[in-house]
């Protein structure tokens, strides 16, 4: 069971449970994001899958699963490796700026595949999944406005088709 980081995410969908978090415990060096299934039924868990894994930052991990029992998680993950960053030359926005979004989709048997969605973006632009009943969901991300000041809000469109998921990147829906 997930026992490392407190930053999980969890999606139910009938009676099967998707939990996703990060674990710098178990595994060195560095963090790893897993994914895990249970099923009531018989109660347990599946073996945990590794869905990424870097020596520096993995951050804000979201999972959403979805009707075909597969899950969709998203998190953003540094370019940077530890022994990369130099305290001395480099500042903390700009390790920050190193990050992009990523996302994957699994089920219990094997991961489909990972994918970059944005590039340079920052850890605080949280990616988040959100799954509703029909074969389309949204992945919502926050970045820095540097120009006007504030935040901006975006959303991509993921649609399930079959094996396939097309996404449209990048819209934007608030400026705060």
């Amino acid at each position: 069971t997930p026992d490392a980081w407190c930053m999980q995410s969890m999606s139910a969908h009938d009676s099967l449970l998707s939990v996703t978090w990060l674990d710098d415990i178990n595994f060195s060096p560095g963090k790893h994001l897993l994914n895990t299934y249970y099923n009531p039924l018989k109660n347990s868990f599946t073996t945990p899958k590794i869905i990424a894994a870097n020596d520096s930052m993995i951050e804000t991990p979201s999972v959403a699963l979805l009707p075909s029992k597969r899950s969709l998680i998203t998190w953003s993950q540094s370019t940077l490796n530890e022994s990369s960053i130099d305290t001395n030359l480099m500042s903390m926005d700009s390790v920050m700026q190193t990050h992009n979004i990523w996302f994957s989709i699994c089920d219990t048997n094997q991961i489909y595949g990972r994918w970059k969605l944005l590039n340079n973006t920052t850890a605080e632009s949280e990616p988040n999944v959100h799954w509703g009943p029909s074969n389309k969901g949204i992945i919502t991300w926050e970045r820095g406005d540097p120009v006007n000041g504030g935040n901006d809000i975006y959303f991509t469109e993921v649609t399930e088709n079959g094996i396939n998921y097309p996404v449209h990147i990048g819209n934007l829906a608030v400026r705060c």
